[in-house]
C-alpha cells in the first residue's frame, strides 16, 4: 500500500483475523483459478494477478523504480519478471515474465463496475497469502488523494492486497487494489471498510486497448 498516514497496520492485522473467521466460502469462477500471484518487493510484498502471455498487472506503487522483480505462484513456484511499465498518476504497472505454463490467467474487462455491483478481491494481505475479500461497490469512479481514476467499495483491502485483482461473478478483472482508507474521528482513527480499486477501463487505456 502507499505509505499514507491513515494506514495503521495493527488495525488491518486484527480486521483480517475478525473477517477470515466469518468470510463465506467459495469463489467467483476466475478469482482463485490461478492467476493471482505475490509480487515480491525489497521492504515486503504485494499482489497481482495474470491477465495472459506472461503479462502481471499490479500497482504501481509495487512497482517502484524495479527494473525487475520476483513473483510467486499460488503453487509456490517463483519467477522473475521485468518491469514493463509503472504509471504512479494512475498506480498500475504491468511486469511480464516468461509463461511455461506456471500460472493460469484471468480475462481483463475493460469497465468500469457500476454502483452495487458485487466483486471479490484476491492479495496477500500482512502475514496471509492469497487471501479472498468480497463486498460491492459503493460509489462512482472518483479522484481521490493521490489517484487519478478509482473506485470505492465496501471491502476489506489491507496492506499487501495492493495490486491484485478485482473479480466480478464472471471471473473477469475489473480492477486492480490499490488502497484502503480511514477516517479520523476526534484524535484517533476510525477503520472503515473502504477499498480503493483502479478500474478495468483504465488499466485498458493505459495499455493502450480500446475498450
Amino acid at each position: 500500500m502507499k505509505p499514507i498516514h491513515w494506514l495503521y497496520a495493527a488495525v488491518a492485522i486484527a480486521a483480517v483475523i475478525a473477517l477470515t473467521a466469518w468470510a463465506p466460502v467459495g469463489a467467483t469462477k476466475g478469482a482463485m483459478n490461478g492467476s493471482n500471484v505475490m509480487v515480491m518487493m525489497e521492504d515486503g510484498h504485494g499482489s497481482g494477478v495474470h491477465i495472459g502471455n506472461g503479462f502481471v498487472v499490479t500497482a504501481g506503487h509495487v512497482a517502484a523504480d524495479a527494473k525487475t522483480m520476483k513473483i510467486r505462484f499460488e503453487d509456490g513456484q517463483v519467477a522473475e519478471a521485468e518491469v514493463l511499465w509503472a504509471n504512479q498518476d494512475y498506480d498500475i504497472a504491468v511486469l511480464r515474465y516468461k509463461d511455461r505454463g506456471q500460472a493460469a490467467s484471468s480475462a481483463l474487462s475493460c469497465t468500469v463496475p457500476a454502483r452495487g455491483d458485487n466483486l471479490t478481491a484476491v492479495g496477500n494481505p500482512t502475514v496471509f497469502e492469497f487471501l479472498t475479500m468480497r463486498g460491492y461497490v459503493a460509489g462512482v469512479q472518483f479522484k481521490f488523494g493521490p489517484w487519478k481514476e478509482v473506485i470505492p467499495l465496501d471491502m476489506t483491502i489491507i496492506h499487501g492486497m495492493s495490486g491484485g485483482g478485482v473479480f466480478n461473478a464472471n471471473g473477469d478483472v475489473v480492477g486492480i487494489s490499490v488502497g484502503t482508507g480511514i477516517m479520523q474521528v476526534g484524535f484517533g482513527g476510525s477503520w472503515i471498510r473502504i477499498g480503493i480499486v483502479v478500474p478495468g477501463k483504465t488499466v485498458c487505456d493505459l495499455m493502450g486497448r480500446v475498450a
